[in-house]
């Protein structure tokens, strides 16, 4: 439950911070991040509409993310798969200042400066992962790289 909150509550919060940052505030667009987390919580929507969703809100700050590939077919699968994407996207935003995203897991943000410590989100994806046998592989070496297999 807390790294449910932690990422659903860190990544609204992350949203609203890099919205409110901007010049040109639309109380339009702010209702649609609002709106936007009862998507997060709502379990009838699948991974793939969650995915769709995800990329736009971070549209209206900005953020460019590219997906290359698919989500696994298998839904339990793509859903640890989409909870790992958001914290990915989510952590280059805030720790890289990044503004365009490639999911595959790569991103254009300023290489890390020191030794990465694998701290709550980090944990969680490897937990998510650990459920469904998969893995999850931290590269650091000319961008910062999480490499996921399920």
């Amino acid at each position: 439950l807390k790294n449910e909150y932690h990422d659903i509550i860190g990544y609204r919060l992350a949203l609203f911070d890099k919205y409110l940052e901007q010049e040109n505030k639309d109380i339009n667009n702010i209702l649609k991040l609002l709106d936007s987390i009862y998507e997060d919580f709502n379990s009838k929507l699948d991974s793939n509409e969650k995915l769709k969703n995800l990329i736009n809100m971070y549209s209206i700050i900005g953020i460019n993310v590219k997906v290359f590939g698919a989500l696994p077919i298998d839904e339990e699968k793509g859903i640890v798969f989409f909870e790992i994407i958001r914290e990915a996207i989510t952590n280059a935003i805030i720790h890289a200042n990044s503004k365009n995203i490639k999911v595959v897991i790569t991103n254009d943000g300023n290489k890390p400066k020191s030794v990465i410590f694998e701290n709550e989100g980090i944990k969680g994806m490897r937990k998510k992962l650990s459920n469904i046998n998969g893995s999850l592989k931290v590269i650091t070496d000319d961008n910062f790289k999480l490499i996921i297999k399920a």
